[in-house]
């Protein structure tokens, strides 16, 4: 079990997880209790987890980490396109989250905008990450279909 507390417990957690095993390319979806947890998970390792949860109307990203090994390879992307959709399913209009002063950037590459917290729609993020990965709009609905 992944406990979410603080991003160093997470990583310990996922650092000491035994691998996947199953699909070379997963992403994992388990529920801890009201917090949703995705974990992204290729070649049998866990690459990196999403913990968010609906507050107030809007979509929660608590946490997003990125094992130092597989960061700036699109994991994160992934993770909060998999976020995007769910909201999409539970038609919430706004992801919200409060990142940490060194991954603003990251955030605002994707769309994200500083209204004293970040805040997205879950379209405007989907089309910047389809930006970022330079996907054809075929490629892109594959990706989608990997991970509904």
């Amino acid at each position: 079990m992944l406990i979410l507390a603080t991003k160093t417990m997470l990583k310990t957690a996922l650092e000491d997880q035994r691998p996947y095993q199953g699909d070379a390319f997963s992403i994992l979806f388990m529920t801890l209790s009201s917090d949703k947890v995705f974990c992204f998970v290729e070649k049998d390792k866990v690459q990196g987890v999403v913990s968010f949860g609906e507050v107030n109307g809007r979509l929660y990203v608590y946490e997003l980490v990125t094992l130092t090994p597989y960061q700036k390879q699109g994991v994160g992307r992934k993770l909060l396109l998999k976020v995007a959709l769910e909201a999409m399913k539970k038609r919430i209009g706004i992801i919200e989250l409060s990142p940490l002063s060194s991954s603003i950037s990251f955030y605002q590459k994707l769309g994200f905008e500083n209204a004293g917290y970040f805040i997205n729609t879950p379209r405007r993020l989907m089309r910047k990450i389809k930006q970022s990965f330079h996907l054809t709009p075929q490629e892109f609905s594959d990706m989608i279909r990997q991970f509904n």
